[in-house]
């Protein structure tokens, strides 16, 4: 596990690399790398505890390299604005990312044509506003309980093989959208709700109509827990898959550590193992030939 630092934007930012522990040899092509994005007031290390992507043992084995970022001041610029129109956040984290893929290119951990993100909260959120105003640095990405930014638009985007998880009982990012509840730090304003996320990712994808397939979680008993919903569209220039978890909250679905009761963020989500099905679905894209 690697720290660096770098300068963009004026500001000092961070990052914890991990390369892979697989012997690469020396004429071999630059890995995939796969870049998350923290929650709010979260951290690099404690993300990393959540996704699990380094004990994946297929990341591993194909040398990928592993990315936490460090959001300034914990937070990630989403795009959010203030009543007189100005940014919430001062930081240019879309410029950070790029500064931060190029970095890694520069010093041969990563193939800057095989950049995969992934996001989880207002990591997510961010990360849809990296789509729109970065387009073609990700080959793939994966959303975990975010929403659109309401302000967002993404003329400039590209379509980008993209996977989401929304909690049906999520109260940082409400399925209906709106307002979060008042506890939440005042300034993060409204969030987007899912049918609007999943709409606006599908105008990026540039797809045709979804189509609905029932997924259980994996529970032993059927009745428990609702089955996930796995939506996905067709006729799109990328893939776009959806996955809806009736009684989930914020979490990170199938972690270890699904947080605390009482914390404020909902039930549990430990169905189905979003890590993993995360990792296959940029393994294959990763393994396709380039165009």
């Amino acid at each position: 596990m690697q720290r660096i630092s770098l300068e963009s934007g004026g500001i000092q930012r961070r990052a914890m690399v991990a390369l892979s522990p697989v012997p690469r040899a020396a004429d071999a092509p630059p890995p995939p790398a796969l870049v998350v994005f923290h929650d709010r007031l979260s951290t690099p290390g404690r993300m990393r505890a959540l996704d699990g992507f380094d004990r994946i043992g297929a990341l591993r084995q194909a040398g990928w390299t592993l990315v936490h970022p460090q959001g300034f001041k914990r937070e990630w610029n989403a795009g959010r604005r203030l009543v007189d129109g100005r940014e919430a956040l001062i930081a240019d984290d879309v410029t950070f990312l790029r500064d931060l893929v190029a970095l890694l290119a520069a010093e041969g951990a990563a193939d800057p044509a095989r950049i995969f993100l992934a996001g989880f909260g207002e990591g997510g959120t961010f990360l849809f506003r990296a789509l729109c105003e970065a387009p073609g640095l990700a080959a793939g990405a994966a959303v975990v309980m975010a929403g659109w930014p309401p302000s967002l638009t993404c003329g400039a985007g590209r379509p980008t093989p993209l996977v989401i998880f929304n909690g049906g009982l999520d109260p940082a990012h409400p399925w209906a959208g709106g307002q979060r509840p008042p506890r939440w730090r005042a300034g993060l304003g409204t969030t987007a709700s899912v049918p609007r996320t999943l709409s606006s990712a599908a105008a990026l994808n540039r797809c045709g109509a979804p189509r609905t397939v029932p997924r259980r979680t994996g529970q032993p008993d059927p009745g428990a827990t609702p089955p996930a919903v796995r939506r996905e569209w067709q006729g799109c220039d990328a893939p776009l898959v959806h996955y809806g978890l009736p009684e989930a909250g914020h979490r990170w679905p199938g972690a270890a550590d699904q947080g605390r009761n009482g914390d404020g963020l909902g039930p549990a989500a430990p169905a189905p193992d979003a890590s993993a099905m995360i990792a296959e679905m940029f393994l294959w894209l990763a393994g396709r030939p380039r165009p």
